[in-house]
């Protein structure tokens, strides 16, 4: 869960400052759909009775689900320019 949390908010910057630019939208489709995997693989595994767990793994899925749309469309989260 915190991967998929880290790879939602972080991959925008690694994308854009490491990655070549022709790179750049594939391996960042990529890497948001390893943070869903990872969401959904560490949502069932916290437990029922830990909520906070379970609200983070839910805002991960979430955020991961969004910018994996924006990067498809080509917007990202930091524009080129």
């Amino acid at each position: 869960m915190w991967a998929s949390l880290v790879l939602a908010w972080g991959w925008g910057v690694v994308q854009v400052t490491l990655l070549p630019w022709g790179a750049g939208p594939i391996l960042g489709a990529v890497g948001y759909i390893a943070g869903l995997i990872l969401g959904i693989m560490g949502r069932t595994e916290v437990k029922v009775s830990d909520r906070l767990g379970r609200i983070l793994a839910m805002i991960a899925i979430g955020s991961n689900a969004i910018q994996l749309v924006w990067a498809v469309l080509g917007y990202g989260l930091v524009l080129r320019g």
